[in-house]
């Protein structure tokens, strides 16, 4: 089965208009540094958390940027009745 956009997804290939998603860790840096954002978009258990928590050491290690790590996935069970939260 051949690897490439799935039907959702935007094909740079064929339009050139589509950035080319950034795949290497210098062009997360570089997006960073101009302060741009980024998706990380991969099915379960890829390893999207493990390259954030890897991308969160590099950076706080260098001392330019602060990072911090929040999991809200425990909030999903109140998304339908947030005034029942705590």
């Amino acid at each position: 089965m051949p690897i490439g956009p799935t039907p959702n997804e935007p094909d740079p290939a064929t339009n050139p208009d589509c950035p080319t998603p950034p795949t290497r860790p210098t062009e997360l840096r570089q997006l960073i540094d101009r302060r741009r954002y980024f998706v990380l978009h991969a099915p379960r258990q890829t390893g999207k958390t493990s390259a954030l928590l890897a991308l969160q050491d590099l950076l706080n290690a260098e001392g330019r940027y602060r990072c911090v790590y929040v999991n809200v996935e425990a909030g999903q069970a109140m998304r339908e009745n947030v005034t029942a939260a705590p």
